[in-house]
């Protein structure tokens, strides 16, 4: 008994390690493997019409070697999104045709993408790699499709290609995506409806070129805080940046229109400036906020700046707002400081008569008091021909307040002055900068741009923001040399390097030249070029 009773327990054992193994494999995973010239049908590899037991798809590659394009129908991977370690990765190898159409890679489970630019989407094509919630990094040299990675909640890193030709951010095309800081291609003209719509987008540079900025682009925005717009841009619509967190706004000189709702509520926007050029300001564009059913709540401290006579100032007396002219000169001007590392500093403004106070207006509507006692504040008065008089004197025509403090480097600031208990309407707009602020490249050059196979002088000038220059040679070779290596003229806030560089080849040698700052990361900014006997 005892032996058949082991017998019968092995048989079992057996049989069960047999069905164990059967689902095993039931539930493997295998790669698809694509050349020039063939067709993936509408659905074919989609998890609703696959019938292989249950079978995943781990890696897609593209062999576009050919003339032929490798197409792939609309679907033709498409997952459900619940489908776990579905289309794992995808490769694109040469640069023959590949056409992908609707809903190609919806729901994939890649982390990575570098699409090339042979890869297109025709016309009406959308939301090709829809639903990707663990894609985290994509490289885009190809064109955009609508919807092309809504739902992609994981991405957080976006690069165009240097090179890149788009002309347009298509609908939706980034729509509930990840912690975004995007920097446009200069190619950009147009933003389309809900581009960035419920993206968490924490910055964004938007390219000169750019014109128009389409409906609900930016709505519900919230990690978004400071937005710049290009000198190009002509329109901004209707709901473009409602219910947004962004506080601080620059619009450009050259803007014309701005649509119904487009800055709604932005509780945190106390104020803006409004360039003479805009025509058009739609209803609730500023300083409102919506509550459903219950109408809308008029933020009553809101303030615009602009000029009289424009559609700013119409805007604000409809709607009861504070309207300050920028037209009329001020009690308030002339602000002058040595810049330093620090946004700690002397500053000196020269105030009309004898103020009680002064007040700077930062961007964010933040404001900083000054009286006449304060710790900070030194003050000297001067009559009508800048001789020095007592703050008492019957001669005196204007003070100058030098007030330490610290102010906002490289923003819209805003100062007026308090009379007899009484704040003037008028205020004069200000900037100021650090060391640190001028990032750009101001100048290169070689002491010689042909010869003999020597090494040659080179000087190149930047802004003391730059900390680092690098120059990279034909070969490939490099040379980094550090701010410190250079003179710094704190007047001009420059940087002067003075190196040698050295031709690698006879016949024409060109030097790339690369700067870095500490918040941006590396940058191209010219090339030199010697040739070499």
């Amino acid at each position: 008994m005892m032996k058949k009773f082991w017998l019968k327990t092995v048989a079992v054992f057996i049989s069960l390690c047999i069905i164990f193994s059967i689902n095993v494999c039931a539930y493997g995973m295998f790669d698809v493997t694509l050349n020039s010239g063939d067709v993936v049908k509408d659905g074919q590899y989609g998890v609703d019409a696959w019938d292989y037991d249950g079978d995943m798809i781990d890696t897609v590659t593209f062999n576009a070697y050919g003339k032929e394009p490798i197409t792939v129908g609309i679907g033709g991977f498409s997952s459900d999104f619940q489908e776990p370690q579905y289309v794992k990765k995808i490769i694109f190898n040469g640069d023959g045709p590949i056409v992908l159409n609707s809903m190609a890679f919806e729901g994939a489970d890649i982390t990575s993408l570098n699409i090339p630019s042979n890869v297109v989407f025709p016309e009406g094509t959308y939301s090709v790699f829809d639903g990707c919630g663990y894609l985290e990094k994509v490289y885009i040299g190809s064109d955009l499709c609508n919807n092309m990675f809504d739902w992609c909640g994981s991405l957080n890193e976006v690069t165009f290609a240097e090179n890149s030709s788009i002309t347009k951010i298509p609908r939706f095309a980034f729509s509930n995506t990840g912690n975004l800081n995007i920097v446009l291609p200069s190619s950009v003209k147009s933003i389309e409806e809900g581009a960035f719509l419920l993206s968490r987008v924490e910055s964004i540079k938007f390219n000169e070129g750019l014109e128009k900025i389409s409906n609900r682009s930016f709505e519900a925005t919230y990690y978004l805080h400071e937005v710049e717009f290009p000198s190009t841009l002509k329109s901004i619509g209707e709901g473009c940046f409602n219910n947004s967190m962004v506080s601080n706004i620059k619009l450009n000189n050259g803007l014309e229109s701005i649509g119904k709702r487009a800055f709604e509520a932005c509780r945190y926007l106390k104020s803006v400036t409004i360039p003479a050029s805009v025509t058009s300001i739609g209803e609730y564009a500023f300083g409102y906020e919506s509550q459903g059913q219950n109408g809308r709540k008029k933020y009553d401290d809101f303030i615009i700046y602009g000029y009289r006579g424009t559609a700013a100032e119409t805007y604000a007396n409809e709607n009861g707002f504070t309207f300050i002219p920028l037209d009329s000169e001020s009690s308030v001007k002339d602000v002058t400081y040595t810049p330093s590392w620090s946004s700690v500093n002397d500053y000196s403004f020269t105030v009309k008569d004898r103020a009680d106070k002064v007040q700077v207006i930062e961007a964010t509507g933040a404001t900083r008091t000054f009286a006449r006692n304060n710790s900070n504040v030194v003050i000297k008065g001067y009559d009508a021909e800048g001789n020095e008089v007592s703050s008492l004197s019957r001669e005196l025509d204007h003070e100058v307040w030098t007030i330490r403090t610290r102010l906002t480097p490289d923003s819209d600031l805003k100062i007026h002055a308090k009379y007899k208990n009484e704040w003037e309407g008028l205020t004069y707009s200000f900037s100021i900068s650090t060391l640190s602020s001028d990032k750009t490249l101001k100048s290169a050059e070689l002491s010689a741009t042909s010869g003999k196979l020597d090494s040659v002088g080179c000087k190149i000038v930047t802004g003391s923001g730059v900390n680092k220059i690098r120059i990279e040679y034909d070969d490939g070779m490099t040379t980094t040399v550090n701010s410190s290596m250079a003179v710094l003229d704190e007047a001009n806030m420059t940087c002067t390097y003075n190196i040698s560089v050295k031709p690698r080849h006879s016949s024409e040698n060109n030097f790339k030249i690369y700067i870095k700052n500490p918040s941006d990361g590396w940058s191209y900014a010219t090339t030199l070029t010697y040739t070499a006997e």
